[in-house]
């Protein structure tokens, strides 16, 4: 999976979150020098997620979904496991019910939540016209 430099557009974003929002349980997993962020995501919701700073292991234990990455689409039926590269950030159209994992390294072993966010993501999400079209599909 390739990951494209597209404009963002903010407008997009903020008429997704004008949609009721759906609660997303996060649980967060610690082993020496490893962080894995899981999430469950109910079917029938769309999730826009933040962009990363670094590669990362993603995991998808249960469900299927629609995901663009860039201006590729792809769908994704558990089991499946894959890498997404630096400055990946995914839109997910759950069809099923989604368990998906990202998986960390953590060589300092921090579990201050905060702290990890800050270090592995950025919270600019936005998409483009051309990844709303492929999302509704």
């Amino acid at each position: 999976m390739q990951t494209l430099d597209i404009p963002q557009i903010d407008g997009l974003v903020k008429e997704f979150l004008k949609e009721e929002q759906v609660e997303c349980p996060v649980t967060h997993h610690f082993a020496p020098d490893i962080y894995v962020r899981e999430i469950f995501m109910p079917a029938g919701t769309v999730v826009i997620g933040h962009k990363h700073r670094t590669e990362h292991f993603n995991t998808i234990l249960k469900g299927k979904c629609r995901v663009i990455i860039g201006e590729d689409i792809h769908e994704l039926t558990a089991p499946c496991v894959f890498v997404s590269a630096a400055g990946a950030q995914k839109i997910v159209n759950v069809l099923e019910d989604t368990v998906w994992q990202t998986t960390h390294a953590n060589p300092d072993n921090e579990t201050d939540v905060d702290t990890l966010e800050n270090r592995y993501v950025t919270k600019d999400v936005a998409i483009t016209e051309s990844q709303k079209e492929k999302l509704l599909k």
